[in-house]
Parts: structure tokens; C-alpha cells; sequence
């Protein structure tokens, strides 16, 4: 499944064949920042900040430019770049300089980065929490949005780290959603709340969602079933 997800998202090419766009486009040719953020990718073990649920939710929305001006800032500053540059992927990179930022405050371009997660307004967080079916469950908390998830997101179930995940991923409308073993580690509740949040996001006609799974369940309402073996 992985294998895809990097494909798909260019970390490597194949090595025969093309994958091709629009039955026309090589994605080779494709320039590779704009492609990219046209996709939204929910892994099967999904990363959580220690944050409130509000901003875990926000957090898609910082710009790669902007975290690269952090990464920069940072780096300017005489920080060493070994934790942020651990992994070559922008996944791995977001993470890292978001760890970064929580620890530290001290250059412009890290408050114009924390405006822009502030500047989103909390009835779009709202509005896309009821599409991925979370908001029942973080209305009924004391703190409802702003309840903090702790380290390693400890005061969450894996299902309920999973559907913030995916409105992490939706808020941003990406054309594409990929949903990499999405409910792999899940147990049957869970995925049952997972599989009806996928099929409560299908409506929408103005985005692809790829599916990569082993169990049936999960792709069984997909239009399309494509089975890969290693033969």
C-alpha cells in the first residue's frame, strides 16, 4: 500500500511504465510542489500534536512555504537542522519543524505561521468535524475544540485520532484524499466509524478518493476495486 502512496505522490517513479493524468499528462511532468498540494494523505497511524483538537485539525492548512521560511528561520538562526531534516519526505518534514515550533516562538515567520492556523475560523473546524462524524464526540468534552489531546494524542481512541486525521486532511478540499491502511490498527467499532466517515465524504463529485486496503470492508462501497498482487 505504501508502495502507491510514493508513487502517487512522487517520492519515487516507477520503474516501468508512467503514471499519466487526465489520460494525457505524464506525472513526470507535472510540477511536483503544485501536484502534491492537490492531495491529502490519512495514514494508518495517524500523527497528532500534543495541541487542542481545534489546532490538530488546523494544521494542514500552514502553507509549505510558510514552514519552509520556518525551516529557514531556524536554520538562520544557528539551530541545528538534524532533527528537521530526518526525513527527506514533506510529511516528515512538517512534522519535524512543527515539533520545532513547539518549542520554540522566537522569529517573525513562526507567528506569521501561527496566525495563519488562528486566522481559520472555528465554524469551518466545526463544519468539517460533522462530515467526518468527530464534532458529537468533541461537543460532549468539557472543553469541546480546545480540549487538549496530550502526548501522543493518549486521551484518544485509534478511532477517534483517525477521523480528526481525515478532517486534518479535508479541510483544505484537496482534489485528491488518499487513505493509505486507514483502519488497519483499528478495532470493529472503530472502523465502522472510520468506514462511515470515508462513505459520508463521498458526495462530494469534485474529489478522487483512493483507498489502499487489505480488507475487504473498507473498499467494498468503492466505484472502482482494484486488486494488486505480488505475482
Amino acid at each position: 500500500g505504501s508502495t502507491i502512496l510514493k508513487l502517487l505522490e512522487q517520492f519515487y517513479d516507477p520503474t516501468e511504465g508512467d503514471i499519466v493524468i487526465n489520460d494525457s499528462h505524464s506525472l513526470k511532468d507535472v510540477d511536483l510542489k503544485w501536484w502534491r498540494s492537490k492531495i491529502g494523505v490519512v495514514s494508518q497511524d495517524p500523527l497528532l500534536f500534543s495541541d487542542s483538537i481545534k489546532n490538530n485539525i488546523k494544521y494542514s492548512l500552514i502553507s509549505p512555504n510558510s514552514l519552509e521560511a520556518v525551516e529557514n528561520g531556524f536554520n538562520l538562526h544557528g539551530n541545528s537542522d538534524s532533527s528537521i531534516n530526518r526525513d527527506n519526505s514533506k510529511n516528515g518534514k512538517c512534522t519535524s519543524i512543527l515539533d520545532e515550533i513547539s518549542k520554540r516562538n522566537t522569529t517573525s515567520d513562526l507567528l506569521e505561521v501561527i496566525s495563519s492556523i488562528n486566522s481559520v475560523e472555528d465554524p469551518k473546524v466545526v463544519d468539517v468535524s460533522k462530515k467526518v462524524l468527530i464534532h458529537d464526540f468533541v461537543a460532549s468534552l468539557p472543553d469541546k475544540y480546545d480540549t487538549l489531546v496530550g502526548s501522543s494524542a493518549s486521551k484518544l481512541s485509534g478511532g477517534q485520532k483517525q477521523r480528526i486525521s481525515i478532517g486534518r486532511a479535508v479541510i483544505r478540499n484537496p482534489k485528491i484524499l488518499i487513505l493509505d491502511e486507514a483502519t488497519s490498527y483499528l478495532d470493529n467499532k472503530s472502523e465502522y466509524l472510520v468506514q462511515k466517515t470515508i462513505n459520508n465524504l463521498k458526495g462530494n463529485e469534485n474529489r478522487i478518493t483512493i483507498i489502499i486496503a487489505h480488507r475487504l470492508s473498507t473498499i467494498r462501497y468503492a466505484n472502482q476495486i482494484f486488486v494488486l498482487s505480488n505475482r
